[in-house]
C-alpha cells in the first residue's frame, strides 16, 4: 500500500504557458497515475510513447489528443484509454482551465 498525501503532492510548474503535473503516485510499481494541467499548446518536446496502457479521464475543460494518424477532442467526463507505445500529445482546447486524470499500466515484469 502506498500513500501520497495531497499536502506532500510533486508538482510541476504553475506556468500558464506550460503544462503542470501533480504526481498521485511515485511511479515505482506497475501503475503511474497523475493529473496534468495542459496548456493550450502542445509540449515542445513532441509526441510521448511509452510502455504498458494508458487511460485518460478528463476531470475539466476540452482537451485535444494527437496521434499520428487521428485527433481527438474530449471534454469534461470523457475517457480514452490506448496503448502507450503509440505516439501521443496533448493540448488544452479554448481559455478555461482543464484536468486530465491520467494512468499508465505498466508490465510489472519489465
Amino acid at each position: 500500500m502506498r500513500v501520497t498525501r495531497a499536502a506532500a503532492r510533486r508538482r510541476g510548474p504553475g506556468d500558464p504557458a506550460a503544462h503542470a503535473l501533480e504526481m498521485l503516485t511515485e511511479g515505482r510499481g506497475p501503475l503511474a497515475a497523475f493529473i496534468i494541467h495542459p496548456a493550450a499548446a502542445f509540449a515542445e518536446d513532441g509526441p510521448h510513447e511509452h510502455a504498458g496502457e494508458e487511460l485518460l479521464y478528463v476531470l475539466a475543460g476540452r482537451i485535444e489528443l494527437a496521434f499520428a494518424d487521428r485527433s481527438l477532442l474530449l471534454g469534461s467526463g470523457d475517457a480514452v484509454e490506448f496503448a502507450g507505445h503509440l505516439p501521443h500529445r496533448l493540448r488544452r482546447v479554448g481559455t478555461a482551465p482543464a484536468a486530465v486524470l491520467v494512468a499508465v499500466a505498466r508490465d510489472p515484469r519489465g
